[in-house]
């Protein structure tokens, strides 16, 4: 057995994209959309990073509903990031948001990311088993 799953890079590629764009949409369409103050952004920010995390730990642990969760977050997160650009003169932000989540999207829709998922539920398989 290997000590890291085959396709690592995707996940960790996933991780980060998805940890941007779930941290700055969210707090960027409560600020400029709602008008509330940055007490309210960073805690709308906050959760929304540990909404993800939960997810994330679902796919590390072999769950379906982590990889169809992910791919939920990064179309919220992306069609947020888009409908902000209306509401915003920061352009350059939102641009940013929709890149990660939308390049999250692709990557957690493709082969690689599928196949590290299928060995993590392999692995998840074998710990049942012992």
């Amino acid at each position: 057995m290997q000590m890291f799953p085959p396709y690592l890079s995707r996940f960790l590629l996933v991780t980060i994209l998805l940890m941007i764009a779930s941290g700055m949409s969210p707090s960027l369409a409560v600020l400029h959309m709602s008008g509330l103050d940055a007490r309210w952004v960073m805690g709308v920010s906050a959760t929304s990073v540990l909404i993800f995390v939960f997810f994330n730990i679902l796919v590390v642990r072999g769950l379906e509903l982590g990889v169809k969760a992910l791919e939920v977050l990064a179309i919220v997160c992306l069609l947020l990031s888009l409908t902000n650009l209306l509401y915003t003169d920061s352009a350059a932000m939102c641009v940013v948001a929709a890149l990660c989540a939308g390049t999250g999207l692709m990557i957690i829709r493709g082969d690689n990311y599928r196949q590290m998922f299928r060995y993590m539920q392999g692995v998840r398989k074998i710990r049942q088993a012992k």
